[in-house]
């Protein structure tokens, strides 16, 4: 979402640094992020609404999908021939936004879309279902390896349980990732062992 607090219209280079901050990734499709537009500045804020919604305002999902929004924003402006100086990320105080643009210079946008990275990034934006896959999907994720590495379906009510509260606990321990590191061993172990 864009709020315009200008009389003199948008820019197309604010144009196109919202357009690419929108091709950021969020939990659930949630966007929690707001723009806006005073004339002089694009700033970005996490929105109430929907940032709040479900998981609340003060959830590590928020803050993550705020910092893509912010990477976005650097490789956009970049794309544009910004300064890294134009793009000032925030030291998030209560009314501070997360980060912010300010130029009155010129730009040069690039030939397509497709010269900017951000623009052809698959991003999920379909809200999650509780239905189950497709058996034979399963099946092929679970056969999918990489190496020494390898794709566990958790399908099990209690494993998914377990799986949940790991991923909640390392959301609140996100210093201390060895735990989930452990925790998730642990989950997978017991499954090679059954």
């Amino acid at each position: 979402m864009l709020t315009v607090m200008s009389s003199h219209g948008v820019p197309d280079w604010v144009r196109f640094l919202v357009r690419a901050g929108q091709q950021a990734p969020s939990a659930d499709n949630s966007q929690p992020w707001h723009f806006v537009w005073d004339g002089k500045c694009l700033s970005v804020h996490l929105d109430p609404v929907r940032g709040g919604a479900g998981l609340g305002l003060d959830h590590p999902t928020n803050l993550m999908a705020i910092g893509a929004v912010i990477e976005n924003l650097a490789q956009a402006a970049g794309a544009l021939g910004l300064p890294l100086e134009a793009l000032k990320v925030g030291r998030r105080a209560t009314h501070e936004p997360f980060a912010s643009v300010v130029w009155d210079g010129p730009v040069r946008f690039p030939g397509s879309d497709r010269d900017v990275g951000v623009f052809h990034r698959h991003t999920n934006r379909g809200a999650y279902h509780a239905s189950p896959l497709d058996p034979t999907l399963v099946a092929q994720l679970a056969a999918m390896t990489e190496g020494p590495m390898r794709t566990i379906v958790v399908s099990e009510t209690e494993q998914k349980k377990r799986l949940a509260s790991l991923l909640r606990d390392a959301s609140r321990c996100a210093s201390r990732p060895r735990r989930f590191i452990v925790g998730l061993a642990a989950v997978s172990g017991s499954r090679q062992r059954r």
